[in-house]
């Protein structure tokens, strides 16, 4: 999802030095997580307005705009590499530090569909291949075409994946377990891969599928 991303800026007034001269701060706040960076720049708490956010030094000002043009270009890359937005993400990226690329559920399902379809004939057969196929046209329309990174799924969306297959689709139980195993398949292959941090993923999102 694109997070609205709200900035402000201000002079850290404490820290004046022997001139007067302060660090200029910048606050991101994302869902209300707050996160503060120190940038570059110190002018006089009386050089600063908060409330219009601008300094009376044309230089400082020209500064800020480039600053808030890096935070929207940060956000707009974290969204396209389909990893959730924090304020501490931005500021790690502002700051120079690498933030990880987060695959999405359908993403991920795709690649090994796209994988197993060239096994189809060779260690395995069409009908198989099929199933998976099946499989990820249910998720899209639960998802409702809108793919989230594995790292933000719960059992909430586990078990109400189950429950769609179930009511929705109407399937049978042993036939919707058959397709949550296969699904347990992608999340096991983004643990394997290190594409997931959570290290027991499997134990606490698929437990009641896997007996």
């Amino acid at each position: 999802m694109y997070q609205t991303i709200s900035l402000r800026f201000m002079v850290a007034s404490s820290r004046a030095g022997r001139d007067g001269s302060a660090p200029l701060l910048m606050s991101i706040i994302v869902n209300s997580k707050r996160v503060c960076i120190q940038l570059q720049k110190k002018l006089k708490p009386t050089e600063f307005n908060n409330k219009t956010q601008l300094s009376t030094i044309g230089d400082v000002n020209n500064y800020i705009n480039v600053v808030r043009s890096r935070i929207m270009e940060i956000q707009t890359d974290l969204f396209a590499q389909k990893i959730t937005i924090t304020a501490q993400k931005i500021k790690n990226v502002f700051n120079g530090i690498q933030t990880n690329k987060q695959w999405g559920l359908i993403e991920l399902y795709e690649q090994h569909n796209s994988d197993l379809k060239k096994m189809i004939g060779v260690t395995i057969g069409k009908n198989t291949h099929d199933k998976h196929e099946f499989l990820i046209n249910y998720l899209k329309n639960y998802m409702k075409n809108i793919d989230r990174p594995i790292e933000d799924l719960n059992t909430s969306f586990i078990n109400g994946f189950y429950a769609y297959l179930r009511h929705d689709i109407k399937q049978q139980h042993n036939t919707a377990i058959g397709y949550m195993k296969k699904l347990r398949i992608i999340f096991n292959m983004a643990l394997n891969d290190n594409l997931s941090n959570k290290n027991n993923i499997m134990s606490y999102l698929f437990g009641n599928f896997t007996k």
